[in-house]
């Protein structure tokens, strides 16, 4: 399975927290289940465009102060590029919205505000059997 999954921020940057290493957690997960991860983010100094940790490919463009402006053309333009069978939104500010630019495609919206995921597409289970990782 291919999964893309959109954060403000990545595990590397340094102000990055709890959040960060949990989503991180959760996609070291999926890969070790052997599923492809692609997750977008906010740059920060000195970071690469594009990196791979842990077997996920971070893509990184602007800064967070932007990132509800910048991200989705990237979440965009990589759906355009390959084909993902699942969107994760991770939401612990903002939320990016992310089902109304994605079309008609499934994703899942985890939610740090809430006590129980968000899912537009797929249930929890699904995500815990099919990937093998925590839900939230």
């Amino acid at each position: 399975m291919k999964i893309l999954a959109l954060n403000w921020r990545d595990i590397g940057d340094p102000v990055g927290g709890g959040a960060e290493m949990h989503l991180h957690e959760i996609l070291k997960g999926a890969v070790s289940a052997g599923h492809e991860v692609d997750l977008v983010v906010a740059g920060y100094e000195g970071a690469a465009e594009r990196e791979v940790v842990d077997g996920v490919t971070i893509h990184r463009k602007g800064h967070w102060s932007v990132a509800n402006f910048v991200l989705p053309g990237v979440v965009r333009r990589l759906l355009k590029e390959k084909s993902y069978d699942l969107l994760v939104e991770d939401i612990n500010k903002v939320p990016f919205y992310s089902p109304l630019y994605a079309g008609r495609f499934p994703s899942w919206r985890s939610s740090r505000t809430s006590s129980a995921p968000r899912s537009s597409g797929r249930p929890t289970r699904w995500w815990r059997a099919t990937c093998g990782a925590p839900s939230g």
